[in-house]
């Protein structure tokens, strides 16, 4: 097997952070067309990562898709307003297509972003650490040292607060460590930062299920199917629980090798 088709191969198991590391790299290396297979592959999980969005619009620009990649460059900017390369690319990348008006002020708005921040580490320094604590975190999380595993989690949200998948990853090592408030608290965060965000919808109402209380679960898996009524998982929640018997796996076929999914599934079946 070659390297190509290893490494594509191995992408199959990997989480959407760790295709987005091999997406930049590619894309670093000049091999573009690799890059946007990673990126779209991780882009199909998951949608919140302003990173993600920025390495979109930087490969829209190098086919001079210039609509497409602005398209990208806001995304971006909606999740991290402060995200200073995705703000100069939007920039820049008006000024290329005659909107001066427009880039002028996001030129404007990126001086006063720099002049804000503390001096202190850049962002490329603060991902890179906060990546790094998550990883110890999950080496933590998979020996069931959900403590010390919680402490890498919350030494990545000290550097990057706004990461989704790294505050899901700590609610649900709190859920597993029977900490359950502490759990609802960090769903709940996730809901007000990003209310779109479906694993942490899906993950919440399995607490509420498994703390009994079955309306909270229905409220918030009702609420998961309104926001993504593609997504079968809240469906078929709701459809085991009114059956009172989760313990089939409910899991929809198409969603078999999701993690995030099987992880809600082995919870309905404790």
């Amino acid at each position: 097997m070659g390297i190509k088709e290893e490494r594509s191969s191995m992408s199959e198991k990997m989480t959407p952070r760790m295709l987005l590391t091999l997406a930049k790299e590619s894309f670093e290396n000049q091999e573009h067309e690799q890059a946007q297979g990673y990126l779209d592959q991780m882009l199909q999980e998951e949608t919140h990562f302003a990173d993600a969005h920025h390495l979109q619009g930087l490969l829209r620009l190098e086919k001079g898709e210039y609509q497409n990649a602005l398209t990208s460059f806001r995304a971006a900017i909606a999740i991290n307003p402060h995200y200073i390369e995705a703000n100069l690319h939007l920039a820049i990348t008006l000024s290329d297509i005659g909107e001066y008006d427009e880039a002028n002020e996001i030129f404007q708005k990126v001086r006063t972003i720099r002049e804000k921040q503390p001096a202190g580490l850049d962002d490329f320094l603060k991902n890179k650490i906060a990546n790094l604590h998550a990883q110890i975190g999950d080496i933590y999380a998979e020996s069931l040292y959900y403590s010390e595993a919680s402490e890498e989690y919350k030494r990545a949200l000290g550097l990057r607060p706004t990461y989704p998948d790294i505050r899901l990853k700590l609610a649900n090592t709190l859920r597993d460590n029977n900490q359950f408030d502490l759990a609802v608290a960090e769903y709940t965060t996730i809901q007000e930062q990003h209310p779109s965000y479906l694993p942490a919808l899906l993950n919440l109402g399995v607490l509420h299920y498994k703390q009994g209380d079955q309306g909270k679960a229905e409220a918030v898996w009702n609420q998961a199917k309104t926001l993504a009524p593609q997504d079968k998982r809240a469906e078929h929640y709701l459809r085991a629980m009114a059956t009172g018997n989760p313990s089939p796996d409910i899991t929809p076929p198409e969603e078999k090798d999701n993690s995030q999914t099987l992880d809600a599934v082995e919870l309905l079946n404790e």
